[in-house]
């Protein structure tokens, strides 16, 4: 798979995708499927202007597909994944003519609460082991028991298959995620 992003300025103009090898679209469930069309997104500035920072990105992710977002610095990369997980920072604005589906369902708040992504690693807390990072982000957005919880961690690692490194600290010095003997 390769990822290109054309750049003009600062800002991110279109995405395109070519997927190379045992990729195979017509044997996945578009009903797990994020689908975003005309991604545009200004941010005001000091002036009064508005400068456009994504401009009319379309595209698909299918389950079992894996995709890279990549660019220089400033291209604009964390501004659109932040538009797709609905997480834009107050000062920037979304076009009305952007959309974002997950399984053909419009982008609502219920799918926030079940859609998510890892932030860049300055915002992680290397100290804590992977177990502990989950366990901490469980209990800021899930509800329930402290039990339902860790069993949706233990199910999150299995799933991630992460189980060997479970006990090791978010970084990425951990020794071969080797579970600790002591």
């Amino acid at each position: 798979m390769t990822a290109l992003v054309k750049e003009s300025g600062a800002s991110v103009n279109s995405v395109e995708y070519e997927l190379t090898g045992g990729y195979d679209k017509s044997k996945t469930d578009d009903a797990v499927k994020l689908a975003f069309s005309d991604l545009t997104a200004q941010i005001g500035l000091p002036t009064g202007e508005k400068k456009t920072i994504l401009d009319g990105i379309s595209g698909s992710a299918h389950t079992g597909q894996v995709m890279a977002v990549m660019g220089p610095t400033g291209c604009g990369k964390t501004t659109f994944l932040s538009a797709l997980g609905n997480r834009l920072d107050p000062s920037i604005s979304m076009a009305g003519s952007s959309q974002i589906s997950w399984g053909g369902q419009p982008w609502s708040a219920a799918l926030k609460r079940c859609v998510g992504f890892i932030e860049q690693d300055d915002v992680t807390f290397p100290e804590l082991t992977v177990r502990q990072a989950l366990m901490f982000a469980a209990r800021l957005r899930l509800a329930g028991s402290k039990e339902e919880r860790e069993e949706r961690v233990e199910q999150l690692i299995s799933e991630m298959k992460l189980e060997k490194c479970r006990y090791y600290p978010n970084t990425d010095e951990a020794p071969a995620c080797n579970p600790p003997t002591t």
